[in-house]
């Protein structure tokens, strides 16, 4: 009789078991048609992405860690004591540690300037996009295509 009622009980387990999961399935299912059919548009007004990149970017000043450094066809600024000017994101904040290394360019460097133009204690205002790239390393990295302009202050 304890053998019946073994089986009987796995048995009506078993079958509500599989009775749940053919349920939620078909429910998911649904819902997913349900909401792609319900999708609405929106339009968001056009921005310039000069304009827009403007609008977010990130200013800031640093002093040269070392004189620039030539890497092929680019050129390794590593910028030290970082102060915000303009910093909605909070980016500065992240080179405030161990500074912040910058991949340029050479034709980002500035009118007439070189690698050679960019020495150790120099201030500089780097601008760069509101939502910049950047390595998780110490000092962090930032890509010259981030950089929007750089001047010797």
């Amino acid at each position: 009789m304890s053998k019946k009622y073994i089986l009987s009980a796995a048995a009506l387990v078993a079958a509500l078991s599989l009775t749940a999961c053919g349920d939620k399935k078909e429910e998911t299912k649904n819902t997913k048609e349900t909401a792609t059919s319900e999708t609405v548009e929106t339009q968001m007004p056009k921005v310039n992405d000069e304009e827009k990149s403007k609008e977010e970017a990130t200013v800031f000043t640093g002093v040269l860690a070392e004189d620039a450094r030539e890497a092929g066809t680019s050129t390794v600024l590593t910028i030290i004591e970082t102060e915000g000017v303009k910093d909605k994101n909070d980016i500065v904040k992240m080179f405030s540690q161990a500074g912040v290394v910058i991949n340029l360019d050479d034709d980002q460097l500035g009118k007439d300037l070189t690698a050679a133009d960019y020495k150790e204690g120099q201030k500089v205002e780097v601008e760069i996009e509101g939502s910049a790239p950047m390595t998780r390393s110490l000092p962090p990295q930032l890509p010259g295509s981030a950089v929007i302009s750089i001047k010797k202050i």
